[in-house]
């Protein structure tokens, strides 16, 4: 399959190329079903390389010859709930979360290409061997993180216990967050920085604190972890 199609801008996107341009798109299924279409396009594009990686890292259950036609039924699929109600209107709160969104609508992807694995999973071994290997223990731990409800609130007090963890400060915090939907210098001028590069030396300092703890982070958080921590790289590298 061959998803790529045009190009995203480092400016105001996060590791995955989500801007808010694409985020709009998602949300119009029911009123402009074309943007909402080439919204979808640009996502299966942008997001090709990292579900990938999922695929091939996370989801071992699945053979190597099954993973491209996996993920094939893995976009259909995503692309099906997106246009219903509920997801609609999770996008459209995803898109005005700027601390967050983007952030919980990752979490969305990972945990719906987990479920749409295991149903091809299912498809392709029978039953019976199927039962043998939750029971061995192999992909056990996707029907857990099937069960765990994604659209929760809960990103706000996991990003708080890293800042914590890390002995980042509030200012220095507000400035790494802010980063993440604007320049260095709109966030200098929303927060009162002196500068832009005071703004650029608070997310190296940030990024430097997390680089210390990454172990423990990607231990406690896992994916999640690891998504945050590829994120404060990129802030520093604009």
């Amino acid at each position: 399959m061959n998803y790529r199609l045009g190009n995203v801008s480092s400016a105001s996107c996060d590791s995955f190329g989500f801007d808010r341009s694409l985020m709009s798109a998602l949300g119009h299924a029911q009123d402009d079903p074309e943007r909402f279409l080439l919204g979808c396009m640009k996502l299966a594009e942008r997001s090709y390389k990292k579900v990938n990686l999922w695929f091939e890292r996370d989801f071992s259950f699945l053979s190597p010859n099954d993973r491209e036609d996996a993920m094939h039924d893995f976009y259909l699929t995503l692309a099906r709930r997106l246009m219903t109600p509920r997801p609609q209107e999770n996008i459209q709160e995803f898109g005005q979360d700027e601390q967050y969104g983007k952030l919980r609508f990752r979490r969305y992807l990972y945990t719906t290409a987990r479920h749409a694995a295991l149903d091809f999973a299912k498809k392709q071994i029978s039953i019976q061997s199927y039962e043998k290997t939750l029971h061995e223990g192999k992909i056990a731990d996707s029907v857990q993180i099937l069960m765990t409800e994604i659209m929760t609130e809960d990103t706000e007090l996991m990003l708080s216990d890293i800042k914590n963890l890390a002995k980042i400060s509030d200012h220095e915090w507000r400035i790494f967050l802010a980063s993440f939907e604007a320049t260095s210098m709109e966030v200098a001028s929303k927060l009162g920085v002196p500068s832009a590069e005071a703004v650029n030396s608070a997310n190296h300092r940030v990024y430097n604190k997390l680089s210390k703890i990454r172990g423990q982070i990607v231990g406690a958080y896992g994916h999640v972890g690891s998504l945050i921590l590829e994120d404060s790289e990129k802030i520093c590298n604009l």
